[in-house]
């Protein structure tokens, strides 16, 4: 089967124009920069990611809550309108976590007297 050279000339045509989009496109390798150092420190020892592994470290990044940002104290499964634990801990079925005391302030410093 041959293909018209008015089709390979159409097709080669839009192929340039999605070539010529794609290395004007600014690409940064932060966001997977960012990805990689979860597993790093594991893969560093064992050299593999195992299954398991990987959907623990899944589990964890889906109901990380953002610090920041328009999306802040929201998870990328909150945002997606699934409703979930915020804890990932308690998703993967451990029981809550106690309560921390609110941090107080330091006591104040007393000055001592040096005896000369």
């Amino acid at each position: 089967m041959t293909v018209p050279q008015q089709q390979v000339t159409a097709l080669l045509g839009e192929a340039a124009v999605g070539l010529l989009a794609w290395d004007r496109a600014v690409r940064a390798s932060s966001l997977v920069e960012n990805w990689h150092s979860g597993p790093r420190p594991h893969l560093a020892v064992h050299r593999t990611l195992f299954t398991g592994m990987l959907a623990l470290l899944t589990v964890w990044h889906n109901h990380r809550l953002a610090p920041r940002g328009v999306y802040k104290d929201t998870s990328p499964l909150s945002r997606s309108g699934i409703d979930v634990p915020a804890d990932w801990l308690e998703a993967l079925g451990y029981p809550p976590r106690a309560a921390q005391p609110p941090a107080t302030a330091a006591p104040p410093r007393r000055e001592v007297a040096i005896a000369a």
